[in-house]
């Protein structure tokens, strides 16, 4: 062989290689990202968790790039399991935990608040609040909503949802 036909493969499998990486990188970094909290809660014995069901979505808008990455969870809690008897104990059981985390109550925000897209899905509870990272800045996430639900007397359905902007979007965000 001669030694330019060497040379144009090496030139050629290190394009390929190069290619290859920036397509892997490209994936990786259009990836969801979503916000998963280990909130501990004390469930029935014949549970194995207090969430019940999880789901994992993902909000696109026309006018921005990139994606709003959503963790919504829901669990039932009967009142002698975790120790709740109003649900004023549930919303200070979880405010406590997500102050203790780094997580600022958002005061003033909606169930229809652009924020929280997954928020219209929710009936109108009667404890909601949205708590973000930065003080003061509803707009910039990212977002956990604690909904709490009376079902009956001792007993409350819980909806923790969190909301991770990608990068994509906090940069598109960054330009406004």
């Amino acid at each position: 062989m001669k030694p330019t036909s060497i040379r144009r493969n090496r030139f050629a499998w290190g394009c390929g290689a190069l290619l290859l990486f920036a397509i892997g990188a490209a994936w990786w970094a259009q990836r969801p990202s979503y916000l998963e909290l280990p909130i501990p809660v004390k469930c029935a014995p014949h549970l194995k968790s207090f969430w019940t069901e999880t789901q994992f979505t993902q909000a696109h808008y026309a006018d921005t790039w990139g994606a709003l990455d959503i963790c919504r969870k829901t669990g039932h809690a009967y009142g002698e399991f975790p120790g709740w008897k109003t649900s004023t104990d549930v919303m200070t059981y979880f405010h406590g935990w997500l102050q203790g985390h780094g997580w600022h109550y958002l005061a003033g925000t909606s169930l229809n608040s652009s924020v929280l897209p997954e928020g219209r899905l929710l009936p109108q509870h009667t404890q909601f609040r949205l708590y973000g990272r930065t003080p003061g800045r509803a707009w910039e996430g990212p977002w956990v909503a604690v909904a709490i639900d009376p079902v009956y007397e001792g007993a409350f359905d819980v909806t923790l949802i969190t909301v991770q902007p990608s990068w994509l979007r906090e940069l598109d965000q960054s330009f406004d």
